[in-house]
């Protein structure tokens, strides 16, 4: 779990303090490195930091009209220079490219394989014999996109949200490509700036689709790929799960949750799903999940292992919507300067990316 932004100006202005702020309502997405380009017209520099301290002193000094930044919780790697993003790709394909990711690549090792011996890749995140997983789905973007692969050809598993620059030999900005699977990545469009960034924004990005913004013709086209993840419900009637009170709460059997999924149509037209009620010792280990999302505390991968694929799949639409009201939150206390609140809020979230990461790695495996 990383979040990731790009913040641009539209009055050739300085951006560097909205980055900043944007940054700080989703930080708890990850503390544990950090980093940004700055992409100003023919020169772009990469910063990476391991300590976020040193991260805003630089970004506090920034004269950029457009910034591409990333802080990362790391799933591959440790927090090192090296293997932090942004992560850039320069001299190895037609053009350059600077890229963030939030999400975790499951087959990095195949996709490395294949980049290398089949297209002649360079990967540049190697250290202590482990690699950023996310450098695997950047050469797998860059290899759809300059057409060296067809996009049915897509092989990356796992769950992402992504922003690359795409930069000519002398890094010139050619065009910014973003998209997600079911991560999340939303877009803010103002008088003066725009901004693509984890949550938050005023609109969420399609899923399954990449957009492309030409930076000579001011606009943005896209172009659809199949890039998998995790199903997630439309929506779910809440009536039988426990409330805030915690995991003694008894579930009242009598009734149904019911999920609204692709699949069989009920009278009402909509399609919809039963979650089931099952074994015994299954209903203590989800009402045991329940209650760790409720109250932000940690739930052990073995708890989360006896879940149906269904369950988790409704853990994880739950656990995102707490996530989102926390980072909303969160945003709101940084403003009233309410510091107390705010580290609580931040330690949840802390709780809740955990707990997600989990989830999304279980998800997947099934």
């Amino acid at each position: 779990m990383c979040g990731l932004g790009f913040t641009k100006s539209l009055k050739d202005k300085p951006i560097n303090e909205i980055a900043a702020s944007s940054y700080q309502a989703q930080k708890g997405r990850g503390l544990n490195g950090f980093g940004f380009v700055e992409i100003d017209d023919n020169r772009i520099t990469t910063n990476r930091f391991t300590e976020e301290k040193d991260f805003l002193e630089e970004l506090k000094k920034s004269e950029s009209k457009e910034i591409l930044w990333h802080h990362r919780a790391p799933t591959s790697t440790g927090n090192t220079i090296k293997t932090n993003h942004p992560i850039a790709s320069v001299g190895c394909y037609d053009f350059n490219y600077y890229f963030v990711h939030n999400g975790v690549i499951r087959n990095e090792d195949e996709l490395k394989k294949e980049h290398e011996e089949k297209f002649n890749s360079r990967y540049v995140t190697g250290e202590f014999n482990k690699f950023n997983d996310s450098e695997a789905l950047m050469h797998e973007l860059i290899l759809i996109i300059e057409g060296k692969k067809e996009t049915k050809d897509w092989n990356v598993k796992g769950s992402l949200a992504f922003i690359m620059l795409q930069a000519d030999k002398f890094n010139k900005p050619i065009a910014l490509f973003y998209g997600r699977n079911t991560n999340p990545l939303t877009k803010t469009e103002k008088e003066d700036f725009i901004e693509l960034k984890s949550v938050g924004g005023d609109s969420e990005i399609e899923v399954n689709k990449i957009f492309r913004f030409d930076y000579d013709k001011k606009d943005t086209t896209s172009f659809d790929v199949d890039m998998g993840g995790i199903v997630i419900p439309d929506k779910i009637d809440y009536r039988t799960w426990p409330p805030s009170s915690g995991i003694n709460h008894s579930i009242d059997r009598t009734k149904q949750t019911v999920i609204e999924l692709p699949g069989s149509t009920s009278s009402s037209g909509r399609s919809v799903r039963t979650w089931t009620e099952d074994k015994k010792h299954s209903e203590q280990y989800r009402q045991i999940a329940i209650g760790g999302i409720m109250n932000f505390t940690r739930i052990s991968y073995f708890t989360l292992q006896q879940l149906s694929n269904q369950e988790l799949s409704m853990l994880l639409y739950m656990s995102r919507n707490i996530l989102n009201n926390q980072q909303t939150e969160l945003e709101r206390m940084v403003i009233l300067d309410d510091q107390i609140r705010a580290i609580t809020i931040d330690a949840q979230i802390l709780i809740l990316n955990d707990n997600l990461d989990i989830i999304e790695r279980l998800l997947d495996k099934k």
